[in-house]
């Protein structure tokens, strides 16, 4: 993993105009039930083990970008339709982008190490983004953060919840993600990263752990992989051990069995994980409609200011990390933070001015609907979790490969665009807040994803 440290430019603000100021709900902290007790073993065994960073690359200074643009109502990029990083599936993760606003200069390092390999050059299969705040992910502010005790470089982990690389750094030109895409103009940006499971639960435990789902021993939800199949130290776990503060917001670990009904804590984290009070609304019936009724649906904009708490998961877990940085800041303690977001995951609960940046007569149909011929059918997704929904029950559709109405289908298709445009604001909420805290010039910013979702729909 490669990174390099260039001189800070001149900041870009994210606008989030598009949000209000919502009042965020209490925190909900739930202490943590008994946790199964552990196997017995030599302390260190399973271990990750991570390499030495090189040494930083000098770099040329940078141009400051959005000169001369008006902001956008989402992002610093000015016009999120015409101005966009063109970080195009295909080409290779380090190198150089241009766009209107300014040229990113590369990683060198990673450029170098991209270029030998030919793997880089392939598409997407999910977003992996990662950089150094001062090198290639925010504009840093005019003035340099103070370096945490110790040393060492922060961490900002940021992980969406079924998100597909419907992003314009992935070369989607409908979805407007400019705030994401901002940072991925100054990322090394994997084009070849895939999901080990097609599921929350395993896909997160195989990437927090480095290791496979054939041997963490999870598929599904129903087991704990330090009781089932060994002992293994997480990322954070890591860190943890290592003198940061290790925290975790939101949607972390999966909930359940799967991270031993604690998130895995104490063993990855320094303090009980946050989960947002407004969570547990997340499936119920908040949303309005038609008949001016409440409903557990699947497309779900909301007013949320009519919504429990006046406020959503996501809205909430933005505000606790930024509470957390600015504790950091003071206390200046290096930090391993992951934020977790609930969204684009179904429900697509999301505020409902996002819907104006989607018109539905500009929605297109997926471009593959239809179930292969010769599919097993075992391979196949009825989608019986969406099936749940009463919006979808009332469509009754026939089981397992009966179609949706392709009317239902562009609104599935705009509802899902609308929630991640919501998810990019809350980042770029949470990287000005990094900014704002002085902390850009010393905490690398990793942006990633469980799993996308089925093509089929979206």
């Amino acid at each position: 993993m490669w990174t390099a440290r260039l001189r800070p430019t001149p900041r870009a603000k994210r606008s989030a105009s598009l949000v209000p100021s919502w009042g965020g709900g209490g925190r909900l902290r739930v202490p943590a039930p008994p946790r199964v007790p552990l196997p017995s073993q030599p302390r260190g065994e399973g271990r990750l083990r991570l390499r030495p960073r090189p040494a930083a690359s000098p770099a040329a200074p940078e141009r400051a970008r959005g000169v001369g643009t008006p902001p956008s109502p989402l992002g610093g990029w000015g016009d999120p339709c015409a101005a966009r990083p063109p970080c195009i599936p295909g080409r290779s993760a380090g190198r150089a982008r241009s766009s209107p606003h300014g040229a990113a200069p590369p990683c060198p390092a990673a450029a170098r190490a991209m270029r030998a390999a030919p793997s880089c050059r392939c598409p997407a299969a999910w977003p992996w983004l990662l950089g150094v705040c001062c090198a290639g992910i925010l504009l840093a502010s005019g003035a340099a953060g103070a370096h945490p005790r110790g040393g060492g470089m922060n961490v900002l982990f940021i992980v969406a919840d079924d998100l597909r690389p419907a992003l314009g750094c992935y070369g989607d030109s409908l979805v407007k993600s400019p705030n994401i895409d901002q940072l991925a103009s100054r990322s090394v940006v994997f084009q070849n990263a895939y999901a080990q499971q097609a599921v929350c639960a395993p896909s997160r435990v195989s990437f927090l752990t480095g290791r496979r789902p054939d041997t963490t021993r999870l598929y599904d939800f129903h087991s704990y992989w330090r009781v089932q199949a060994g002992n293994y130290s997480t990322i954070p776990q890591y860190f943890k051990e290592n003198g940061y503060t290790a925290m975790s917001v939101g949607k972390v670990f999966h909930p359940g069995i799967s991270s031993n009904h604690s998130d895995d804590y104490p063993y990855s984290w320094s303090m009980p994980p946050f989960h947002p009070s407004a969570e547990k609304y997340e499936n119920t019936k908040t949303c309005r409609g038609k008949d001016g009724e409440l409903h557990a649906n699947l497309v779900c904009p909301v007013d949320v200011t009519e919504m429990p708490l006046g406020t959503l998961p996501d809205i909430q877990s933005t505000e606790e990390a930024i509470r957390l940085l600015n504790i950091m800041r003071m206390k200046n303690r290096k930090f391993f933070l992951a934020v977790g977001y609930h969204k684009p995951h179904i429900p697509l609960r999301y505020p409902q001015e996002f819907l104006k940046l989607y018109p539905l007569e500009n929605i297109t149909l997926a471009p593959d609907p239809l179930v292969p011929e010769e599919l097993p059918a075992v391979a196949y997704n009825p989608w019986t979790d969406i099936r749940q929904r009463e919006d979808v029950q009332a469509l009754n559709v026939s089981f397992p490969y009966g179609p949706i109405p392709e009317d239902f289908q562009r609104q599935i298709r705009q509802s899902y665009f609308a929630a991640v445009s919501y998810l990019d604001t809350q980042v770029g909420l949470l990287l000005n807040a990094l900014d704002d805290a002085g902390l850009s010039n010393n905490t690398i910013v990793v942006f990633t994803a469980d799993h996308g979702l089925d093509a089929q729909l979206v």
